[in-house]
């Protein structure tokens, strides 16, 4: 903190207390687990995933202060799963479908300001030449 008065750290001339504080927007701790079932006998595939982030309540000096886009005390955990289905067609195609956040959890990364996407489906084909 700027105190030129009784600062113990001295840069540029001029005097700084220290602070003990976490970095600015630094993330929380994160863990990802993904299970996949690929069998070679038949064509369909399948995917199932798990997010998990700790709650953001250390904040840094700006961070307390920066209400737009970190709530007041700090962002809250939360967890997202996500399921992954795929039929192979033929040797270049394959149909896939997904859900993410099957739980249509409510959340934010923290320090985007943005809340994460609902429930979301996605369907796609992949078709090789």
């Amino acid at each position: 903190l700027d105190d030129n008065t009784s600062g113990t750290v001295a840069i540029n001339g001029r005097n700084y207390l220290p602070v003990d504080r976490s970095t600015t927007r630094l993330m929380p701790v994160q863990s990802r687990l993904v299970t996949s079932y690929h069998p070679l006998s038949i064509p369909w595939q399948g995917e199932f995933s798990v997010l998990a982030v700790d709650k953001a309540d250390d904040l840094s000096l700006k961070d307390e202060t920066d209400r737009t886009r970190i709530p007041l005390h700090g962002t809250p955990s939360y967890v997202i799963y996500g399921l992954k289905g795929a039929y192979k067609w033929d040797e270049n195609s394959l149909l896939t479908l997904v859900v993410e956040n099957l739980t249509d959890e409510d959340y934010r990364v923290h320090g985007s300001g943005v809340n994460g996407a609902g429930r979301n489906f996605i369907i796609s084909f992949q078709k090789q030449f």
